[in-house]
């Protein structure tokens, strides 16, 4: 164990079919890619050569010959350009028009891949869900709350997925706390580590600091990456705390928003109109409702039922023994996905 992910540190088990020729086979077509492709130190962006082979060694010997994979984050597509060996078909995304041609260079001779422009925060996941995605590497923005996001909505909206793979583990807050956190509730299972730090032994990166937009020399013994065989629980709700929403009063006419909720672990609610208050999970009898209790003096003098959609991307605010919905709230990422398509079209 370390940083609470289970390792898996004996040999994969050989599927049934596959052979030890055509795995080797796989493997070697993977090297060939792999030399084609910057090391780390050179891009410091990409995955590391160790990391691709590893990804090869891991998957190859499972028959990815046979899979799909969905890769989130694409940058200049020499890791798509690796799955492309080694995998039937690959589903690269990214927000970035400029990276998916920069990709589309990088694997123009691979007919196998697909390269799709999608904002994975607020473009709706049901355009994946009809393909038959066996894993998903998660290597797009790395902030905690996108991380978690991918995550979730990949285990909700991908019913054949059996692997996930995570880049920049060693070297990103957001992508262990995810990690360890699926791992803890055992969604995660029989991880394994790839790439550099794989086996404890230090590396360098930069790492960048939000506060000041700039990179810093940094050593880690965490592991670059790693892969892990998924398990759905039961029920699979997306994560809503540590979110923003923007509340609106009802009915909403106007974009500008009334004040913002920030839902906080351990039931504190934060806002910057209406003080601090609480919430609680509430049970309802048929249990397919998604409610909290929420107790906001500053906003209401008698409890609140909050009201959440299927997808925990906005809510209705009821007091209650109310009648009619007072206020609306919307996730901030979806209130200014617009203002942000469109401005980036200048």
């Amino acid at each position: 164990m370390r940083c609470g992910v289970a390792v898996l540190t004996g040999m994969l088990l050989m599927p049934t079919g596959t052979t030890p020729s055509s795995t080797e086979r796989c493997i070697a077509d993977a090297e060939v890619a792999i030399a084609q492709t910057p090391e780390k130190f050179i891009d410091t962006v990409t995955s590391s050569r160790l990391f691709k082979l590893h990804m090869a060694k891991y998957f190859c010997k499972l028959g990815s010959l046979n899979m799909t994979v969905l890769e989130l984050g694409v940058h200049q597509g020499y890791t798509t350009l690796v799955w492309a060996n080694i995998f039937q078909k690959v589903i690269a995304v990214d927000f970035s028009e400029q990276w998916l041609k920069v990709a589309a260079k990088t694997t123009a001779d691979r007919p196998n891949v697909v390269l799709l422009h999608a904002n994975l925060m607020t473009d709706s996941w049901t355009i994946f869900r009809n393909n038959q995605v066996d894993v998903v590497l998660i290597d797009a923005n790395h902030d905690f709350h996108y991380v978690r996001s991918d995550a979730y909505n990949s285990l909700r909206h991908l019913p054949n997925l059996k692997h996930m793979v995570f880049h920049d583990y060693g070297s990103e807050d957001g992508v262990r706390r995810t990690v360890n956190a699926l791992s803890a509730r055992r969604i995660l299972q029989d991880c394994q580590w790839l790439g550099l730090g794989w086996d404890g032994t230090s590396w360098s990166y930069l790492k960048w600091h939000r506060d000041t937009d700039t990179m810093s020399p940094t050593t880690t013994n965490l592991s670059e990456g790693v892969a892990c065989r998924s398990a759905k629980p039961r029920q699979l709700r997306p994560p809503f705390t540590d979110l923003r929403y923007y509340v609106y009063r009802q009915p909403v006419q106007e974009l500008r928003h009334a004040g913002v909720f920030r839902f906080l672990p351990g039931g504190q609610l934060a806002t910057d109109v209406w003080r601090r208050g609480s919430w609680t999970h509430d049970t309802e009898p048929s249990g397919q409702r998604d409610i909290l209790r929420v107790n906001l003096a500053q906003m209401s003098t008698v409890p609140i039922e909050l009201l959440f959609n299927e997808h925990r991307t906005a809510f209705l605010l009821t007091d209650i023994g109310g009648v009619d919905a007072s206020w609306y709230g919307l996730q901030e990422s979806l209130a200014i996905s617009n203002l942000m398509r469109t401005s980036g079209e200048f």
